[in-house]
C-alpha cells in the first residue's frame, strides 16, 4: 500500500481492518470513526515507542483540519525526519492514517537497514 493510498483512504471498515492488522489491535472496532476506539490506537503507538502530537489548523474554505503526528521517542524534535504526519476532517481518521503511515514506513525503513 502506498503513502498516497493511505492518505486518501476514507473512514470505514477497510482502514479499521488495516489498523487492527498492522498496529496490533482488535478487529471489528470503528477506529477511524470513534474517538474512544481511536485512543486505543494512540496508546498502542505509545507502547511501540512513539509520542503523538495532535492539533487543529485552518483548512480549505475556512474549515477545520485535524492534524496528527507520531514521532519516535528517540527524536528530540518533531520536525526531524522520522515524524509521521496526516491531516483530515476528523481526529479519528487522522490518527488512523498517521498510525498506518508510521507502522508501514517505519517497518519498510527497518527492512532496508537489514
Amino acid at each position: 500500500m502506498t503513502r498516497d493510498e493511505i492518505l486518501n483512504m476514507p473512514a470505514g471498515c477497510k482502514i479499521d481492518h488495516l489498523i487492527a492488522e498492522n498496529v496490533g489491535m482488535f478487529d471489528g472496532r470503528y477506529y477511524s470513526r470513534n474517538i474512544q476506539s481511536t485512543m486505543l490506537v494512540v496508546e498502542a503507538m505509545h507502547d511501540r515507542g512513539y509520542w503523538v502530537e495532535m492539533f487543529t489548523q485552518a483548512g480549505p474554505g475556512g474549515s477545520v483540519e485535524y492534524c496528527v503526528e507520531f514521532i519516535p521517542v528517540s527524536l528530540s524534535r518533531p520536525s526531524e525526519p522520522g515524524a509521521y504526519f496526516a491531516s483530515t476532517s476528523t481526529f479519528p481518521l487522522a490518527i488512523c492514517r498517521a498510525a498506518l503511515l508510521t507502522v508501514m514506513e517505519r517497518e519498510e525503513s527497518l527492512k532496508l537497514e537489514e
